[in-house]
């Protein structure tokens, strides 16, 4: 998969670190450009999973890239499934250059990556929201001659629409 830096769905990524100095002034931090988010595997045979974890860290940083964990699914589970304790990072969203961003995702430890897509994620008629308000029982809406009535209506506003448009040579 090639980089597309120029691409409108690559979005660029940025990360904000805020500290407080010891005379009381705050510093932002902020650093952005191209970004990708990596998933590593649980286990590579002959390493411990946070020995996994710690080699990708060390080879991001040694790349000149900036990762931050994103996802925590890697854990221990009992029997019904569930946590025994906090789950250890699974995915980080990495900052870096578009070279080094190529060189990382080869690393072992990477079982799969993808760019961070600026798209809007939709949530309407999904039962996003307050609860959605019902008419009363009291209310025409939705009873048979009510429902008649307005197609008729609908029907008798096409046919004049369509013998207005035959009269004046549209059709």
């Amino acid at each position: 998969m090639r980089y597309n830096p120029r691409g409108s769905i690559v979005r660029t990524m940025r990360l904000t670190d805020r500290e407080t100095t010891d005379d009381g002034a705050e510093v932002v931090r902020t650093i952005s450009g191209a970004g990708v988010i990596v998933r590593i595997q649980p286990a590579v045979p002959g390493m411990k999973p946070g020995a996994v974890r710690r080699a990708f860290v060390r080879a991001a940083e040694a790349l000149g890239c900036v990762p931050t964990a994103v996802e925590f699914n890697h854990g221990h589970y009992d029997a019904a499934g569930k946590p025994i304790s906090d789950g250890a990072p699974s995915a980080y969203q990495v900052i870096g250059n578009v070279p080094d961003l190529l060189r990382l995702v080869e690393h072992f430890s990477v079982s799969g990556w993808h760019y961070a897509m600026s798209v809007p994620v939709r949530v309407n008629a999904q039962g996003a929201g307050p609860e959605k308000v019902r008419p009363s029982s009291g209310s025409a809406f939705g009873k048979p001659e009510t429902v008649r009535g307005t197609a008729a209506q609908l029907y008798r506003d096409r046919t004049d629409r369509h013998a207005a448009a035959v009269k004046a040579g549209e059709l």
